[in-house]
């Protein structure tokens, strides 16, 4: 009951980061209600060094956090519940993405039913995999609010046929092998 009630405290502002709707922003908003102050198990500096290399749509996905758990040392953790949480995004999208011409009372109905999803799904995690989702999720956050922010991801590569400068090939380009060579 207690959990309930912290849960139901956290504020739907949480939920947004820069003025749009944020899955880092409202996962930690329910991960600090269910944080537990212990030391995290991979090394805060190699985590680090993962994180300050995303994009904002890397960060924003968790799209590699499982392999940069891994590459920070966290080999040993159940990757199984922690990967339930990517399913938490769209859910929150679905829930509060769309429901931008709704109620308040809608939207704060909305917002109360992903708490509780996404509370369940970290009550799925074991100690261990809640502490490092916490922390690489914290950094992704850190990150951005450093005012260093994410680099920006490479412009789109041109089609090779778009980047020729050179005049087509000519016949002099390729001369003609002498008589009987081939």
């Amino acid at each position: 009951r207690q959990l309930e009630e912290t849960l139901e405290a956290v504020p739907m502002s949480r939920s947004c980061r820069g003025g749009r709707l944020s899955f880092l922003s409202a996962l930690n908003a329910v991960m600090d209600v269910m944080s537990t102050g212990t030391s995290p198990p991979v090394p805060l500096q190699a985590l680090r060094r993962c994180v300050k290399h995303l994009d904002g749509q890397q960060a924003e996905s968790l799209e590699l956090m499982h392999q940069h758990l891994v590459d920070a040392g966290g080999r040993t953790l159940d990757f199984e519940p922690m990967d339930r949480l990517l399913s938490l995004r769209p859910l929150l999208q679905l829930k509060l993405g769309s429901a931008s011409g709704s109620s308040g009372a809608d939207r704060d109905r909305s917002w109360w039913e992903w708490k509780e999803a996404a509370a369940a799904a970290v009550q799925r995690m074991g100690l261990e995999e809640r502490k490092a989702v916490q922390l690489y999720v914290s950094l992704a956050l850190k990150q951005e609010e450093s005012g260093a922010g994410y680099p920006a991801k490479a412009p789109p590569l041109a089609p090779a046929w778009e980047k020729r400068k050179q005049p087509n090939p000519r016949n002099e380009d390729f001369p003609a092998l002498p008589s009987g060579q081939r």
